[in-house]
């Protein structure tokens, strides 16, 4: 018997990206001068992408190892309602919710190998977790407001696409997400110049992640967040813009790894008025 030790030296990389897509129709009727109504259409589709690298070392890459690399993406579509309430208790505090039911949609899950053709390609019919979102608002000045918003979800294994689920044996970890913040609410006068139609915010948050538990430890944000709301055209659209700095992982050795992260955003507020009520002038 030839009892032979091989060792290969070799540098493995890890990395995890996702992104999220929301396309929303919003629609609110004001009961009375306190109180509104909301209600929402939401079109997501929401991106992983996971690639593992194997590359070795050149003494290596020229005997019968190779470099590999191993990618898995999955993207998932879906249609959601969101029903909201919004009200004003007096001239300073305000409160709202909103509510998003659970939702079919399609998870899109493909594996390649060194190479653009998959390998593996599976389809999932799931339903994204219902999730509750709670505000509170304190005016202390005509535009400023101090802002607090707690946010939780109800995640079960048939949410997760594949990444997720293979992860972690456990079950997944309903997400949960604090914020703090200050805002100078954009004005909504057309025609003004100068930054009088502008708005500015930044605040601090946690986030807690529903993937599955990593060695008995959450998968967890902290961070800052600022960002500026821009008027378009006539000041009835706006584009709103954020850059968030933080840091995910609290426990290196437990999950593995601890990284600070950048993430930007962009939204655009597409804003129209459909009757004007205007009372004519009459000749005396």
């Amino acid at each position: 018997d030839d009892d032979t030790t091989v060792t290969v030296d070799y540098e493995e990389r890890d990395v995890w990206q996702g992104s999220t897509v929301d396309w929303r129709i919003d629609n609110a009727v004001r009961v009375n001068e306190d109180w509104s109504l909301g209600l929402s259409v939401i079109y997501t589709v929401l991106h992983n992408e996971r690639t593992r690298t194997l590359d070795m070392t050149e003494a290596v890459r020229y005997s019968y190892y190779f470099d590999t690399e191993y990618k898995e993406v999955e993207t998932f579509r879906q249609w959601s309602p969101v029903i909201g309430v919004h009200g004003r208790l007096n001239a300073r505090w305000g409160i709202g919710a909103a509510m998003r039911p659970r939702s079919r949609g399609l998870w899109r899950y493909e594996y390649y190998r060194n190479g653009r053709e998959p390998v593996e390609e599976r389809n999932r019919h799931a339903y994204s977790p219902a999730d509750l979102k709670l505000g509170v608002s304190w005016r202390f000045a005509d535009q400023t407001v101090a802002v607090a918003d707690f946010n939780l979800g109800q995640w079960s294994r048939e949410s997760m696409g594949l990444i997720a689920e293979k992860a972690g044996a456990g079950d997944p970890v309903n997400p949960l997400f604090l914020s703090l913040g200050i805002e100078r609410m954009a004005g909504n006068t057309p025609g003004q110049t100068g930054f009088e139609n502008w708005g500015l915010r930044g605040g601090c948050y946690y986030r807690k992640h529903y993937w599955p538990e990593q060695n008995g430890e959450t998968v967890e944000d902290l961070g800052l967040t600022a960002g500026f709301s821009v008027p378009i055209g006539s000041g009835l659209s706006r584009l709103h813009t954020a850059l968030d700095l933080g840091m995910r992982g609290f426990d290196k050795d437990k999950l593995g790894a601890k990284e600070t992260y950048f993430r930007f955003s962009l939204q655009a507020e597409i804003g129209e008025m459909w009757f004007q009520r205007t009372r004519p002038r009459v000749p005396r």
